[in-house]
């Protein structure tokens, strides 16, 4: 069966674009006509929705009414919140012309506009926070614990916890901190600085959603900046709101301080238990030395060394140099024998000599041999002139020619094998030196090694004491010259943080 390919006319079919026009006939009682009743159909619906309502009207009052108590219930089981502010205020930098700093710049007059609005970005920053929570002990207040456990609750929870309708137990997460993802920025120089930031983070966030800072500006003079900050906190606490602000202003300003003295409590903190630790070390220390000196029998030269640790110390010195010896020796026979170009560089400075001998006789001889050569060559030329090239004259001094050349190619050839052979004997005997030498060194420091063994097996119990007053007595001194160390750099840390003023300071306290 064939398709046809016939073209298929459809019939048109009519679309109604618009709706006719249905006209109106004029009312009768002189006013005009409306083209359709849609307000009758618009009432009717109203009306039916109206109908719906009073239907289940009982029912919209009363989700009305428990929505609004619901509400009135948690506003008013809701705690009151409370806003503590105070003062900060930012002066220029100013360097203190009476102190003198060898080891830093002497801070200038700082007279950057940006200066007051880096400290407002300061003055939020994550690291100054995470200090005040640290400093004030927030982590472990109640009161700012209980606020960062409500802030986990939805209203709606709230709310439905108001009523009695929602448990108040909250999900715990390891250690009571939610899990959160903190980035390690390049000041966090350690894992134990990344896990205590991940800790306080939940407490940070809080103090951040509740913290205000804004400048204050002065609106009765024509320039209305000021260098004073205000520093706002909310809470339900009207006491932890201004101890919280007060702490913020307190660490901001001993934060300021310690960056313009190159000092911080932390590092003061350390130098302090460092110095209390190795005074205790050195006491007890001495207190070992002298017990150590009473009771040891040490036979001591005039220089105050025991005589087997004297020979002990002579032994090491020859066995570090004789290693030093035999390391060298073993490199350098190790190269030359591993790499044939270093071989043959060593051989041709030991031939150099007599290869420059016998290339000076052998160019003697190619140049007494060209002579003569030549010479036979011009008493052919003038024998041709009489005799034909096959006359027995001529051959005769042909043959002459080439046994001049032939012996000039021959002892070139024995020239070249002769230095050949000299070279290769050469570099056996560079090679055999090399390795002779490194076992000479090698069966020296052996020998060495043997005494040096015998040596401090034999000191080792009798002098088991001499080395150990030894160590204890040099442990003791550079831990006095620690402590010394330790020491100036606290005193020199005191003079630099009480000479230099402090251009951040709290103008009012909440």
């Amino acid at each position: 069966m064939k398709d046809t390919r016939e073209i298929i006319h459809r019939q048109m079919e009519t679309v109604e674009i618009e709706r006719p026009f249905e006209p109106q006939i004029p009312a009768t009682n002189g006013s005009y006509g409306a083209y359709r009743e849609t307000g009758t159909q618009d009432g009717f619906q109203l009306i039916n929705y109206w109908r719906i309502i009073r239907k289940r009207f009982w029912l919209v009052v009363g989700i009305a009414v428990l929505v609004t108590t619901l509400t009135a219930i948690y506003m008013a089981r809701k705690p009151d919140i409370f806003q503590s502010r105070a003062i900060i205020q930012v002066d220029l930098e100013q360097a203190n012309p009476d102190l003198v700093v060898t080891d830093r710049r002497v801070p200038m007059s700082n007279q950057d506009p940006s200066y007051f609005n880096t400290q407002l970005q300061l003055l939020v920053s994550e690291s100054l926070l995470r200090r005040v929570v640290k400093e004030l002990s927030l982590d472990s207040n109640k009161e700012f614990q209980k606020a960062k456990s409500d802030e986990s609750v939805s209203v709606w929870r709230q709310m439905l916890k108001a009523v009695g309708l929602a448990s108040t137990d909250v999900k715990k997460t390891s250690n009571g901190v939610d899990e959160v993802s903190v980035s390690a920025s390049a000041s966090l120089a350690s894992s134990e600085e990344i896990a205590e930031a991940v800790r306080l983070a939940p407490y940070v966030n809080i103090i951040k959603k509740n913290l205000g800072v804004e400048p204050v500006r002065e609106t009765r003079t024509t320039n209305k900046d000021t260098r004073l900050i205000e520093v706002s906190f909310r809470h339900t606490n009207p006491e932890l709101a201004s101890f919280i602000v007060n702490g913020i202003g307190e660490v901001f300003s001993k934060a300021n301080q310690e960056k313009r003295t190159g000092t911080s409590s932390k590092t003061s903190d350390f130098l302090q238990e460092r110095i209390a630790t190795l005074q205790s070390e050195v006491k007890n220390g001495e207190v070992k030395l002298f017990n150590l000196t009473k009771d040891a029998d040490i036979l001591k030269t005039d220089e105050g060394q025991t005589i087997a640790l004297d020979r002990l110390s002579g032994l090491n010195k020859d066995l570090l140099s004789a290693e030093n010896e035999r390391k060298n020796a073993e490199a350098e026979y190790t190269q030359v024998s591993k790499n044939a170009e270093s071989l043959n560089a060593r051989a041709e400075e030991l031939t150099a000599r007599y290869t420059s001998e016998r290339e000076n006789t052998i160019r003697g001889l190619v140049n007494d041999t060209q002579k003569k050569v030549a010479d036979l060559k011009a008493q052919r030329a003038r024998l041709l002139e009489e005799y034909m090239p096959t006359a027995p004259e001529v051959k005769e001094i042909d043959t002459q020619i080439d046994t001049l050349e032939s012996e000039v190619k021959k002892a070139i050839t024995g020239n070249e094998e002769d230095l050949a052979a000299f070279r290769k004997q050469k570099s056996a005997e560079l090679l055999n030196n090399l390795r002779t030498k490194y076992l000479s060194a090698k069966n020296k420091e052996d020998q060495i090694r043997a005494s040096f063994d015998q040596q401090y097996n034999q000191a080792q119990g009798q002098n088991q004491s001499a080395v150990t007053l030894s160590l204890l007595k040099q442990d003791i001194d550079t831990k006095k010259g620690f402590l010394k160390e330790l020491t100036a750099q606290q005193s020199g840390n005191d003079v630099i943080a009480r000479g230099t003023g402090n251009n951040i300071s709290i103008a009012e306290i909440a």
